[in-house]
């Protein structure tokens, strides 16, 4: 398994994937930014989704809060020891800069770069692989766009970002059948579990997902300022919920990209 091994390396990469590029991992690039294009029609007034707010996600999407239990899994995906060796030692270096937006992007990229490696690890481990026209991919700067009725008929455009998106895709394409993480990256100091930008995010994705009609309409979303973390999903009723939060590094991240790309992972 390509586990990063030195610090020197680990601190460029991190910093190539807060800055939205890893271009020179493997023969291929696994992180790019891409545009997901979601539904159709007369486009009207444009809304970008860091404007929702909590009385918008019923208006626009006809997502409710639910409080469905959390499916869990039996592996505990425990933290590499690259990531404890180097953790402290990156912590230290970035110490002065432990309030700003670049550091927690930096922090976020390094954890989920790892996270990415492990769910490599655990298919190779359990002799699983993804279907031969899907590949596991993570992106940074990931923009949602699409049109939705307003609650009087009238049309919407929606547009809005999210910091990262990890999905089980068919090559290097965003589909949007397929399961998708979004994650957004919030600066330290929030407090609100019940963010509509994540929230909203999401049920964009799920309307396209709805209409393809994929089994599981499930879409997962995280939002983190890199030391607090808080685990979204909406079902397949348009329901969403908190699952957990989590203050400290632990095998939570990997558990929830496990399975939101290899549980409910759509069939072909």
């Amino acid at each position: 398994m390509p586990y990063l091994t030195s610090a020197p390396e680990i601190f460029r990469k991190t910093r190539d994937l807060a800055q939205g590029h890893l271009d020179d991992y493997g023969d291929e690039d696994m992180l790019e930014c891409m545009t997901a294009e979601v539904g159709g029609g007369e486009e009207r007034t444009d809304i970008d989704l860091e404007d929702m707010t909590s009385s918008d996600l019923e208006r626009f999407f006809g997502v409710t809060e639910g409080s469905e239990p959390f499916p869990e899994t039996g592996d505990e995906a425990p933290l590499t020891n690259f990531l404890v060796g180097h953790q402290a030692r990156f912590q230290s270096a970035m110490n002065r800069a432990l309030e700003s937006e670049a550091k927690i992007h930096i922090t976020l990229g390094f954890l989920l770069l790892d996270t990415f490696y492990r769910v490599l690890g655990f298919l190779e481990r359990e002799n699983r692989t993804l279907p031969r026209t899907k590949k596991l991919n993570l992106n940074a700067g990931t923009r949602l766009q699409g049109a939705v009725p307003g609650p009087s008929g009238e049309g919407h455009h929606i547009t809005g970002d999210v910091d990262y998106s990890v999905f089980a895709g068919f090559d290097l394409h965003f589909d949007l059948a397929s399961n998708l993480v979004c994650v957004v990256v919030k600066p330290q100091g929030f407090s609100s579990t019940r963010e509509p930008q994540i929230i909203s995010s999401m049920a964009l994705v799920q309307k396209r997902r709805m209409k393809t009609g994929v089994q599981s309409p499930t879409v997962y979303g995280i939002l983190s300022n890199s030391s607090q973390f808080y685990f979204f999903h909406t079902d397949a009723q348009q329901r969403y919920s908190v699952l957990w939060y989590s203050s400290i590094l632990s095998s939570c991240i990997s558990r929830t990209f496990l399975l939101s790309l290899l549980h409910d992972a759509p069939p072909i």
